[in-house]
């Protein structure tokens, strides 16, 4: 039999301890502890946890709905972060592919080093002053280049030819 309990008209879940799991990862329980001193007990309130923590992310006191309000907005956070993660991934895991196809191509890319001289004779105006080598003006361009070629360029840039 599955225990259950309704806050502002939803069903939610209950553990045998009196949780009151309120979304995927988030749960809410009511809060006492004991006095050190004649073992008293004190009502500390309706604290908010994640699944996997022992520290509450939040205390509400009586207010139970607000309590599950600070579930639902933790867990709607938990939900964005991990998106963001996901969507942040799948970029890196283009960019690496995408890597790994201008190497499949063309061979060794343009090392950082190469591409900072490159920028650094583009941003004197050397490009402008003429050269066997008409090559790419922005840095994306640049770290796209093979090895041989920035070599070609920079020699280019530089008029030692």
């Amino acid at each position: 039999m599955a225990r259950t309990t309704t806050i502002n008209g939803t069903d939610y879940r209950t553990s045998w301890n009196g949780n009151i799991q309120i979304t995927t990862d988030h749960y809410i329980t009511y809060e006492t502890a004991a006095r050190k001193t004649r073992g008293v007990q004190i009502d500390k309130g309706w604290a908010v946890y994640h699944d996997n923590g022992s520290t509450p992310k939040s205390q509400h006191g009586e207010d139970i709905e607000a309590a599950e309000q600070a579930a639902i907005a933790a867990q709607a956070a938990t939900d964005e972060r991990t998106t963001a993660r996901k969507d942040e991934q799948a970029k890196k895991d283009a960019a690496d592919a995408e890597r790994a196809a201008l190497i499949a191509e063309k061979g060794p890319l343009a090392t950082p080093r190469q591409v900072d001289y490159i920028m650094t004779l583009i941003s004197q105006g050397r490009h402008h002053e003429g050269g066997f080598y008409n090559g790419p003006t922005t840095i994306e361009e640049i770290r796209k280049m093979s090895k041989t070629s920035a070599s070609a360029y920079i020699t280019s840039l530089t008029g030692n030819y």
